[in-house]
């Protein structure tokens, strides 16, 4: 399970933060109420928050207090200020201030619970920094994985492009860092192999050559390498470079990959991951379990209430999902409204107990408190493959 979002929020007192308060409280945060900026002040030099959600009516200062302290003080939290007025101006100013964000009041539920999935989808893309390093010297192959992570990166190192398919097959690679020339091939070779193949294409590639001419650079370039430094490199700019392309790769990614919806991975992404989580498992010997969620008479609530009360259902149970599950562990919008989830190194008793867990917590919530309040539940079904059990296919599992 993952730690709770620290979130904070600086409000004046007033019926805005009252409603904020009551709904998020359903959700696993650890939240705090300010409501002025010395109670701020003093909230943040007591300890961290992951994200301050402040109200530019709290202070005739509060922009210049989030400048202040983006530059005097270690905060590094995501901030969003919620405004009267989104224009061009405004938006400058808190751009200016050190915030990532706005929300235009009146503040909306919906806004706030895509602000909450924005954050934790990044987190998630931040936390996925995989790397496929091909260098035939193994000097160089040892110093360079040991630089790589010590900066926080998974690497994977290998001496040629043997075996490479089979690396990407089973792990989420994201950037593939490589020589410009190699024993069995160039890297020109090699990176249009990668692009012609569609589970590799949307892998970014960065190249090391020690040729600078021009027409070795066009070539470079044309092959589809995204980008490319010559030898020697100085690690900073290899470091600047790799977090750059694997921020714009996964920024794209995001985008194709994940539900607009939910902000869940879509499905033909579950396939993907399952298959990669089941030759994992096997592998490592290691059991896995797949979680089906299907909300109940969900057709009701869309022809009763409204489709926008419909996607309020589906956008705080997957924000609970987010909350309550491992990094290691994938939901994702299956179909309407059902959710898949995929259960690494998990025995089908926890998954049982997690779920029901789930299940209990979401039939507590209450949607559409402004009009007709109601309840919604959902039911569950739970597909394991055991440690010593055979190798399962990605439709056994689903089925």
């Amino acid at each position: 399970m993952s730690d709770p979002l620290r979130l904070t929020l600086a409000m004046p007192t007033g019926p805005a933060l009252d409603a904020l308060t009551s709904h998020l409280s359903e959700l696993r945060l650890e939240l705090t109420q300010c409501t002025s900026l010395e109670a701020l002040a003093r909230r943040l030099e007591r300890s961290a928050c992951d994200m301050l959600l402040l109200d530019e009516q709290l202070d005739p200062e509060a922009l210049e207090f989030l400048s202040n302290q983006r530059d005097d003080h270690e905060f590094e939290a995501t901030a969003v200020i919620c405004v009267q007025r989104a224009d061009m101006a405004r938006r400058l100013e808190v751009v200016r201030a050190g915030a990532s964000g706005i929300i235009q009041k009146p503040i909306d539920m919906a806004s706030v619970l895509e602000m909450l999935n924005a954050h934790l989808s990044q987190d998630e893309l931040e936390s996925s920094k995989h790397i496929l390093l091909i260098e035939d010297s193994l000097t160089q192959r040892e110093v360079m994985t040991h630089m790589l992570q010590k900066e926080g990166f998974e690497v994977t190192a290998v001496e040629g492009v043997e075996g490479i398919m089979e690396i990407i097959i089973e792990h989420q690679i994201d950037l593939i860092l490589t020589d410009l020339y190699l024993k069995q091939c160039d890297g020109f070779e090699l990176a249009q192999v990668i692009k012609q193949w569609d589970r590799a294409r949307q892998i970014p590639i960065v190249m090391l050559s020690s040729e600078g001419s021009a027409q070795v650079r066009r070539k470079i370039l044309r092959s589809g390498v995204d980008d490319y430094l010559l030898k020697p490199v100085h690690f900073g700019d290899l470091l600047a470079v790799i977090n750059g392309t694997i921020a714009r790769t996964q920024r794209f990614r995001r985008l194709i990959q994940q539900d607009s919806l939910t902000g869940l991975i879509n499905h033909g992404q579950m396939f993907q991951r399952l298959r990669i989580e089941l030759k994992r498992a096997t592998r490592q010997g290691t059991g896995l379990c797949v979680v089906m969620i299907d909300l109940d008479n969900f057709k009701h609530v869309n022809d009763t209430y409204g489709h926008l009360a419909g996607d309020e259902v589906l956008r705080r149970l997957s924000l609970m999902l987010k909350h309550r599950l491992r990094h290691t562990d994938v939901a994702g919008r299956y179909g309407g409204e059902e959710i898949a989830l995929i259960l690494p190194d998990t025995r089908a008793c926890d998954a049982m107990k997690l779920t029901d867990s789930l299940r209990a917590q979401f039939a507590q919530l209450c949607f559409n408190e402004d009009q007709e309040a109601f309840p919604v539940s959902f039911s569950f079904g739970v597909a394991c493959m055991s440690p010593q059990g055979p190798e399962l296919s990605c439709d056994q599992l689903w089925q």
